[in-house]
């Protein structure tokens, strides 16, 4: 084997990819897209959970709990007016859920958490900020007087407006992943398709006719976008007929 010759078609290969830049962008370009989408999808950098306080009573230990939730550093409370329909807001995506406190009195009260229910890290995240502030309010009631109110017992009873527990990994990222699918398929199609329109000249002879380039990537485009638009439909299909994904 010769050396020389060996490294002669090494530096054959590495010219012609220096000279087609379509190439190299499926080679450098494309990772670093994929990888971008899969950060969307899967980072765990979420804002915190924005929460709204329905106030029953304007005094008493619920009025402590309301304080110590607007100022827990986990989410951001915000206190609702009469005026202000918490089922509404939390529909339209203002809020990721919102929590009713009534007047607690001695015996049983319960504390209703209501949340979207597509994100459960912001569900524990608003459980577990709760429970924290029933603890302090009743640990500074201690502190400050021997009230009857020390008897009382709190619960937290959790539902959500859509999902919740019921929902699986599966169900969580399902539906995004069918998104990335179906881009980076269509992608490589595309990719390959060029290639070998690219291989047997046909590409050459169109920029060569009358058409346009406009014509040209249009009607690509269109062509792409119909296969994209039927494997989209069977996925979908297959995703929520076959495997019971969810969706509301």
């Amino acid at each position: 084997m010769s050396l020389s010759r060996t490294l002669a078609i090494t530096a054959r290969l590495l010219a012609q990819f220096r000279h087609d830049h379509r190439t190299l962008g499926i080679l450098f370009v494309t990772p670093i897209i994929v990888l971008g989408l899969f950060a969307l999808l899967l980072g765990t950098d979420a804002p915190d959970p924005r929460v709204g306080v329905v106030l029953e009573t304007g005094e008493g230990l619920a009025t402590n709990i309301a304080e110590a939730l607007e100022d827990s550093e986990a989410l951001d409370a915000v206190r609702l007016t009469d005026a202000d329909d918490p089922e509404a807001l939390l529909r339209d995506g203002t809020l990721d859920g919102y929590i009713v406190l009534p007047a607690i009195t001695t015996g049983a009260t319960t504390l209703e958490v209501v949340m979207e229910g597509t994100d459960p890290q912001a569900g524990a995240v608003v459980g577990s900020t709760l429970q924290g502030a029933v603890l302090d309010s009743f640990g500074r009631l201690l502190e400050t007087t021997r009230s009857r109110l020390m008897e009382a017992t709190v619960d937290v009873e959790v539902r959500s407006l859509s999902g919740g527990d019921d929902l699986d990994t599966l169900d969580l990222f399902g539906g995004p992943f069918i998104g990335l699918l179906i881009f980076f398929l269509v992608y490589v199609v595309t990719s390959v398709s060029f290639l070998r329109e690219r291989s047997l000249g046909t590409l050459e002879r169109l920029m060569a006719s009358p058409l346009r380039r406009t014509e040209i990537v249009v009607g690509y485009m269109l062509g792409f976008t119909l296969v994209a638009l039927v494997q989209a439909a069977i996925i979908l299909g297959f995703g929520l007929g076959i495997i019971g994904l969810y969706n509301a």
